[in-house]
């Protein structure tokens, strides 16, 4: 938490991303769901880099298409 600023920065797992969001927009979390497994984890693929060091949107489209909704085996280091 950034005092001075009144944020926080947030870590969504299920994008990927992260954010500074205001703490008027925080909640505190259920203790319910603390008690609860992990829902998800942060991962990346492993030496894999766009050709011209910058991800174009058709090839995550490719991706996205490829692995949304599938199961498939990983490896976690």
């Amino acid at each position: 938490m950034f005092a001075e600023e009144n944020k926080a920065e947030v870590f969504f797992v299920d994008y990927g991303d992260s954010d500074y969001l205001s703490s008027d927009d925080l909640l505190p979390m259920p203790r319910v769901l603390l008690r609860m497994p992990f829902q998800a984890i942060e991962c990346s693929c492993l030496d894999i880099e766009p050709v011209d060091m910058e991800w174009k949107e058709d090839v995550g489209d490719a991706f996205f298409n490829l692995y949304y909704n599938k199961r498939f085996l990983a490896q976690v280091f």
